[in-house]
């Protein structure tokens, strides 16, 4: 713990996984700058414990942040963390879009599902398309 996503400044979002003591230490002291936090939630179940309290904590940190900043102190702390991609920034980005991962699918209510059409509107509409019908394809 913490073991969570929270939302940067910039809107983006960024998962970090923190599963022992000294992962919390660097967190806490390393990357937010807060020396007294591990001692306040000292062990693996007190911070268990006031996990909505802990995670509030976090995310006003990363929160006061832009993405890349956070990551940074993250990744120079050694704490477990990634950007959490959207789906448009899976299908933007180049390493996939030079693989052939992509596939067309198409639904009588959604009309097509292709990669370069999935923006927030087609997901509503493939949800759609899934409770009324069972599936998507």
């Amino acid at each position: 713990m913490p073991h969570n996503h929270y939302q940067a400044r910039d809107g983006s979002w960024i998962a970090i996984a923190c599963t022992n003591d000294r992962m919390f230490e660097r967190l806490a002291v390393d990357a937010m700058g807060q020396p007294r936090l591990p001692a306040e939630f000292a062990s693996m179940d007190e911070r268990i414990r006031r996990r909505d309290e802990l995670d509030a904590r976090v995310q006003a940190w990363i929160g006061s942040l832009d993405a890349a900043e956070a990551l940074a102190r993250l990744d120079a702390a050694d704490v477990p963390c990634s950007r959490v991609n959207s789906v448009r920034d899976i299908f933007e980005d180049e390493h996939m879009r030079a693989r052939p991962a992509h596939s067309r699918h198409s639904d009588v209510r959604a009309g097509d599902l292709s990669p370069e059409r999935l923006t927030s509107k087609s997901m509503e509409d493939m949800t759609r398309a899934f409770l009324s019908h069972g599936r998507c394809a």
